[in-house]
């Protein structure tokens, strides 16, 4: 596998060499870039990261459609979608009055920055509970997020627990006294992985010990249940 950079800083030159078929990149593309693509006969499709689960089914399909044709293509789109979708509509309606009870907050960054509500982290995780991080783009008022002492604190790995039990900025919240700190492959979320339904459902029972079985067992019949999230209101 040929390294053509990543996604801040491509290697155009090392892309032009390869000559794909097709450039996918999740961020724009100067013009003078594109020419450049233009010219080598090689098209370029321009997939920013989405924020919401909507967006992603339809990322998904418009990526599929260039490999399958548009019909053919939401097909494949809604299939690997489909289990996401169906674990958090499982969560919303099983954990449907516990959730209420149950406050977190996802530090990216310990004290810098946060999944806040409008993230795709963020609004995805609302499926387990109340999401305290009130800001926009990640970015929070570390002062006021303290104070509002969630039930469950999520970093991102290698934090963990023990990093926040020794030091004094958050031994003090309830979540680290009571050792309600889950630790994250943040990866999974900027991926935006269909594995995160796994991932959605363990971190559900987990959280909610009780509902681990009525959780599992309404994953299992939303097969038929919840085929897409078309209609989803």
């Amino acid at each position: 596998i040929v390294s053509v950079g990543d996604g801040s800083e491509p290697d155009f030159d090392t892309v032009l060499a390869v000559k794909p078929d097709l450039l996918l990149s999740q961020r724009s593309l100067s013009k003078a870039d594109l020419d450049r693509l233009n010219q080598a006969g090689i098209k370029a499709l321009i997939i920013p990261p989405a924020e919401d689960l909507r967006e992603l089914e339809s990322y998904y399909s418009a990526l599929a459609a260039v490999f399958y044709g548009e019909e053919k293509g939401i097909e494949k789109a809604e299939s690997t979608i489909n289990p996401l979708v169906r674990a958090a509509n499982v969560l919303r309606d099983e954990l449907k009055n516990e959730r209420k009870n149950v406050t977190f907050i996802y530090y990216l960054t310990l004290g810098k920055s946060a999944a806040t509500v409008d993230t795709f982290a963020g609004d995805l995780l609302s499926c387990l509970g109340e999401n305290k991080a009130e800001g926009k783009n990640g970015h929070i008022d570390f002062a006021k997020a303290k104070e509002s002492n969630p039930t469950y604190l999520f970093v991102s790995k290698p934090y963990a627990l023990e990093n926040l039990q020794s030091s004094p900025d958050w031994n003090t919240l309830s979540s680290v006294a009571n050792k309600k700190v889950l630790s994250f492959d943040s990866s999974l979320f900027e991926r935006r992985s269909p594995d995160l339904a796994e991932f959605l459902i363990e971190t559900a029972k987990t959280i909610y010990p009780d509902k681990a079985d009525e959780i599992d067992q309404a994953y299992k019949a939303s097969v038929t249940e919840y085929p897409t999230d078309n209609d989803e209101s």
